[in-house]
């Protein structure tokens, strides 16, 4: 909860009520102070001559050769086969910052007020909420002038969305949302407001709330005549159109793309120690249960070790529709993103019993081994282009819900059931085409591996079916490869 870290040295509950009192009275003051100070700079802002800024192209998605995949009889298995050597490789050194802090430390608090107001039902992660609304707060806009925007926003001003920013502010901390979702909440609340014919408005409104929580955003008017919100984020997202603005760049964060050919004008929001998205997910953040139909798996080697596992269509249409990004480090930081986020509770508690029991009593090696064979032959190969017509990668739970996918959504899934289960040590393996895992063990093992300061990661190819630990592909026992270390 927001105050837990103030009820560590507390002694009793009377004076952890207090702590709690005080610390969200200094904040109300503190949001209550910054709102004031933005209200004086709306208008200012707004009324000043909006800059013609040319967009550019959306960055296109890294699209990946396919390997020609191998596949190892299952009677040439052998724990102890495999040559010994190692495999030229660089590591790819990822700054970690953007996971790291509370992912709240800066969110405003909101007083209430008792001023009556209707409710307007959102959907958010499968949860129906109602969040309230002012009664006389619906804005017209005759035009996307200047002169009309500074208007609607003075008369937005005079209204009170105080209600609806502490409930938009409340179903955050409950839901734990991360901030895209935070995004598409506000959206959804303002296409309850206005509806599909009034996309202007629902910006315009979407701009205001936003610009409250402390979003670094620009306002952008259309020579097609329609409003549009831009807004920075703290990686390189893939598929929006963008503008550089004085340093920074604006993503046109709107399910309408931008008309062909359309000019367009920014007028940025006040944006004093405003800050952009942050696009890591919140690991914590809830959705409501939403079964999917059961999938069934058995690996190869391991007839016996089957699984009957059950998603969440809530959290899977959130993960199709979250923003593929990578950061500064180039496209295969892309990587550690998905691979960073853990399974689900409901899917850890289905498979995790399973797999432990699987590998109680082993050792590092014939543990890996069988949740090697797990990911090479409980899911079939499938090319991206094929299944979804586009370059797409997997969180960890995406493979048990599709029951296919293609390597690096099988490294990836890897990558987390060996951390997970084994709490070995991990590294996704790229080489040109195809990704592959590595894993650090204990003891001496035999086979292809990688030498990243003194530390032995074994090749361990999830997309190679059948191959043992240590194995390597043909094609890629004389490549250089790049370690992302997990």
């Amino acid at each position: 909860m927001l105050f837990s870290a103030f009820f560590a040295s507390a002694q009793n509950l009377d004076e952890m009520l207090e702590i709690a009192d005080k610390e969200r009275s200094r904040l109300l003051e503190l949001s209550e102070e910054y709102r004031n100070d933005l209200r004086r700079k709306w208008m200012e802002y707004v009324s000043s001559p909006w800059v013609d800024v040319e967009p550019d192209k959306p960055l296109q998605r890294p699209l990946e050769d396919h390997p020609d995949i191998q596949v190892m009889p299952l009677e040439s298995y052998d724990y102890n086969v495999g040559e010994t050597f190692e495999i030229p490789s660089s590591v790819l050194h990822i700054d970690k910052g953007m996971y790291a802090g509370d992912y709240f430390a800066d969110f405003p608090v909101f007083r209430e007020t008792t001023e009556g107001e209707r409710q307007i039902s959102v959907l958010v992660n499968g949860y129906e909420l109602l969040i309230r609304f002012p009664d006389i707060a619906t804005i017209i806009l005759e035009d996307i002038s200047e002169a009309e925007i500074a208007s609607v926003l003075n008369h937005m001003l005079d209204n009170s969305y105080v209600n609806t920013l502490r409930d938009l502010s409340c179903v955050r901390e409950i839901l734990s949302l991360s901030d895209w979702s935070f995004v598409k909440m506000v959206e959804n609340l303002s296409a309850m407001v206005y509806g599909s014919k009034r996309r202007s408005e629902a910006i315009l409104l979407q701009s205001y709330i936003l610009n409250e929580f402390g979003f670094r955003l620009c306002l952008g008017s259309g020579s097609d005549g329609n409003l549009y919100k831009l807004m920075t984020a703290d990686a390189y997202l893939y598929d929006f159109t963008s503008l550089l603005y004085e340093g920074q760049r604006y993503y046109l964060i709107d399910d309408r793309p931008l008309g062909s050919g359309t000019d367009i004008k920014l007028i940025p929001l006040p944006f004093e120690s405003k800050r952009s998205i942050r696009m890591r997910m919140n690991p914590d953040e809830k959705f409501c249960l939403t079964p999917s139909k059961d999938m069934k798996y058995v690996p190869s080697r391991y007839p016996n070790l089957f699984m009957e596992v059950t998603t969440d269509m809530s959290r899977m249409e959130f993960y199709a529709e979250y923003p593929m990004f990578c950061t500064e480090e180039g496209p295969l930081s892309t990587y550690y993103h998905y691979a960073s986020m853990p399974l689900s509770e409901e899917v850890r508690n289905t498979v995790y019993p399973v797999l432990k029991q699987a590998v109680a009593g082993r050792s590092e090696l014939e543990a890996v081994n069988i949740l090697l064979n797990v990911v090479q032959t409980s899911f079939d190969y499938v090319e991206d282009d094929r299944a979804w017509g586009c370059e797409r990668y997997f969180f960890p739970d995406e493979l048990w819900r599709y029951g296919e996918g293609d390597c690096e959504d099988k490294s990836i899934l890897f990558s987390r059931l060996v951390r997970d289960i084994l709490g070995l040590e991990v590294a996704l393996v790229y080489w040109p085409g195809h990704l592959s895992s590595a894993v650090v063990f204990t003891d001496e093992v035999k086979g292809a591996y990688f030498n990243v300061n003194g530390s032995v990661y074994v090749s361990c190819d999830p997309t190679y079916e059948n191959a043992y630990v240590g194995a390597v592909m043909d094609k890629y026992k004389e490549q250089n490869a790049e370690l992302i270390l997990l």
